[in-house]
């Protein structure tokens, strides 16, 4: 695909990746979401993740 620029080529991509990720998570069921969310806390609690500075 030729675009005059990166990011706008990689975004969608980038989103269709995420939306089926998150498709296959959600039918995974409640385990899966489970370990997602341990996985990101750790994720966190290394400082690998910042803080939202909204609070979130």
């Amino acid at each position: 695909m030729a675009s005059p620029s990166f990011y706008p080529s990689v975004a969608a991509r980038l989103a269709l990746a995420e939306a089926l990720v998150e498709l296959l998570a959600s039918r995974a069921g409640k385990a899966v979401v489970r370990r997602i969310d341990e996985a990101e806390r750790q994720l966190f609690d290394s400082g690998a993740y910042l803080p939202s500075p909204r609070g979130g």
